[in-house]
């Protein structure tokens, strides 16, 4: 349940390593999903290579508000180079491997994330069937809500439930309309819809480009502003991110303001 930044602090003290915390995510995604949740459609066999990498620079490396040894997964539009399939669930890219990868994943890996793996989606970002059920793909199943029978609604269903699980401390979805702030409500995380052009698009299967943006899920809104000053940036390739220009050089960690006095209720009639 640790945040990012208590994460980040262990990892700069050396009381644990990028390598044991990746070899931790992957033993429970095992234990938890495999056949389970179904929220992770594959793992990147590359990062253990990353976390290796990432400890070589954690030697010289002080504690900061990068993203440094820090596993994250992807929603399953979202490129990530060759080492991974990108299918948006559908059968029809079940074996794409695209050479280059999103804007957004170049921007994690430069402030030091680590790729972990891909995350199922609603088929085609769940706009092809009326009747298509929330969290199905053909390439990845059935994604379920860690709580139980409960909806997992979508497409970033996958993303969402890996996020409540704690398969990551950071996961990414995309969105259309609602695909990252209904999931993770159902199934209990935290998500942001960013303004459009604030997260580049460029590199992630599109559905309705004037609508579509990536955003950041999490247990907590600390570890999304984390993984929002990763992500945001600007981008030729996308052509709304001019618009966004004065959010990219916001500082979101720096601007966080937590009172962990205040509290949200919702009420609920008695069944």
């Amino acid at each position: 349940t640790a945040t990012i930044p208590e994460i980040a602090a262990l990892l700069s003290d050396q009381r644990v390593s990028a390598t044991e915390l990746v070899s931790y995510y992957v033993s429970r995604i095992q234990r938890y999903d495999v056949g389970k949740l179904n929220s992770v459609v594959e793992l990147d066999p590359t990062a253990l290579l990353q976390a290796k990498a990432a400890d070589a620079l954690l030697e010289t490396c002080p504690a900061s508000t990068s993203m440094l040894g820090i596993p994250v997964l992807l929603k399953d539009n979202i490129t990530a180079g060759p080492s991974t399939r990108t299918t948006a669930g559908a059968a029809v890219l079940a074996d794409w491997r695209p050479s280059g990868e999103a804007t957004l994943v170049t921007n994690l890996r430069r402030s030091g994330a680590i790729v972990l793996g891909k995350t199922n989606m609603s088929e085609w970002a769940n706009y092809v069937d009326v009747n298509m059920p929330n969290g199905y793909s053909v390439v990845g199943g059935q994604t379920r809500n860690p709580y139980g029978g409960e909806e997992t609604y979508g497409s970033s269903s996958g993303s969402a439930v890996a996020a409540s699980a704690r398969f990551a401390p950071l996961t990414v979805g995309t969105e259309t309309q609602g695909s990252l702030i209904l999931p993770a409500q159902i199934n209990s995380a935290v998500a942001l819809r960013p303004s459009g052009g604030l997260i580049s698009q460029g590199g992630v299967v599109p559905l309705y480009a004037r609508q579509d943006t990536a955003g950041p899920m999490a247990h907590t809104i600390t570890d999304l502003a984390f993984g929002l000053n990763a992500m945001a940036g600007p981008d030729s390739m996308d052509p709304r991110s001019e618009d966004a220009s004065e959010g990219h050089a916001v500082d979101f960690v720096a601007a966080l303001k937590i009172d962990p006095s205040v509290r949200i209720g919702i009420p609920i009639t008695p069944v």
